[in-house]
């Protein structure tokens, strides 16, 4: 079990503190559909590297035995440097993630949250695995253990899950050394004077040394973010839809210049998709983005009281997975990975109120009273499966009928 899964608790309880200081100080930064699309994406972040690590283990392991330079001795002072040297090719992957499409897909996830808390930070990419190993691959060229490279890695993260937060300001020396709240309020901002700097994990002077440095100004406050809103709680299509706009735009290029567009800027694939909205006779369609507004659907407080309760539940299914990883086969981890993708992309669906939420949902309630029926379930635990089945179906229906009634009457007014 890594480092990460075992602060989880720690993770909830800071998210739990810092709630409730931003109530009580009336500066709450928390909402409950960005929360739940947040959690969710960072909850099948963690079942992803589930279900992928061996992969990615072997290789990094091959390596390490065939094709390193020499053997590093595990000493404090190599630990040291290989932590410094994580964090060096950490700044150029994160660079690179947000100057070249192909990387920016699958970093855009992190940065969709249009609120800063402490849940962003857990906002992470479910497809990093396919090309985030290009860049660390050199220190294992150099002889670091996989083993060293995952605690580091590791150790790495979980320091950059304090500076998610707009409660703590400036602080002082720090600031100019290490990457803190301010510097990273920064980096998540999408104002133009802040945009695409402050790509340090834990030390800022990577962005000192190589320009990409930007303080904090009390001048503009930061604005967070993606210059493209996603304006959804689909964790699938949060993952997806830069993907899904570099091939709109590859499909109006030569046929030259079509694998150019995985490494045009951001900003250029989104001069390419202004292209490919032109229509024949001229005329632009409507992307239909507001970019200066937060998405926040008008959602009935019933379907909120829904949603966070099937969340919580779903939430501690894959923690279990995440825990008893060790102990359950690739297909239990597979059954578990695709369930939960299910239930928390119709919970997201919910809560922008659309049919199709509704629907997944009751596809997910039908499949946990089958899967009840599997041998492996105690009878006490397929009791207490079939009666929470009951009970979310019958809750799921009242919410329907409401829902229905509710359009009913707007179309009315209409």
């Amino acid at each position: 079990m890594d480092l990460v899964t075992l602060a989880i608790p720690a993770f909830v309880l800071l998210m739990l503190v810092e709630y409730a200081y931003g109530v009580v100080h009336g500066h709450n930064t928390y909402r409950l559909n960005d929360t739940v699309n947040s959690l969710s994406l960072g909850s099948l972040r963690t079942l992803s590297k589930l279900v992928f690590f061996d992969a990615s283990v072997r290789l990094f392991a091959a390596i390490a035995d065939v094709l390193s330079i020499i053997q590093w001795p595990s000493v404090w002072w190599m630990w040291l440097l290989g932590f410094v040297a994580y964090d060096f090719f950490y700044y150029w992957f994160h660079r690179i993630s947000h100057e070249r499409s192909l990387f920016w897909a699958s970093h855009v996830a992190h940065h969709q949250s249009e609120e800063f808390n402490l849940s962003t930070a857990l906002r992470q990419t479910g497809t990093g695995f396919l090309c985030s190993w290009v860049f660390f691959t050199p220190l294992f060229l150099l002889g670091c253990p996989p083993d060293m490279f995952y605690t580091i890695a590791a150790v790495n993260l979980l320091y950059q899950f304090w500076v998610h937060t707009e409660h703590i300001g400036r602080l002082g020396m720090l600031d100019r050394i290490l990457v803190t709240p301010s510097n990273h309020r920064v980096h998540h901002a999408s104002n133009r004077r802040y945009m695409d700097r402050n790509y340090g994990g834990v030390f800022i002077l990577w962005d000192r040394l190589f320009g990409s440095f930007c303080e904090e100004s009390d001048e503009e406050s930061c604005r967070f973010g993606i210059s493209k809103p996603l304006q959804s709680w689909n964790p699938l299509w949060a993952n997806l839809h830069v993907y899904s706009d570099m091939w709109h735009a590859a499909s109006v290029q030569p046929w030259r210049e079509k694998a150019g567009v995985m490494l045009a800027s951001p900003g250029t694939l989104h001069s390419m998709l202004e292209e490919a909205r032109v229509t024949p006779d001229g005329t632009v369609q409507e992307s239909g983005v507001n970019a200066w507004s937060k998405y926040n659907p008008m959602v009935a407080n019933e379907v909120k009281a829904y949603v966070g309760v099937q969340f919580l539940l779903v939430l501690g299914l894959a923690s279990f997975l995440s825990f008893q990883a060790h102990q359950l086969g690739s297909a239990m981890l597979w059954s578990g990975f695709l369930f939960c993708m299910m239930a928390y992309t119709g919970l997201g669906l919910m809560l922008e109120n659309k049919w199709s939420g509704y629907k997944l949902e009751t596809l997910r309630i039908a499949t946990m009273l089958i899967c009840s029926l599997l041998p492996v379930f105690t009878a006490e635990l397929r009791l207490l499966i079939v009666s929470a089945c009951f009970f979310s179906g019958f809750w799921l229906v009242s919410l329907a009928r409401g829902e229905n009634n509710r359009l009913n009457v707007n179309n009315g007014r209409n």
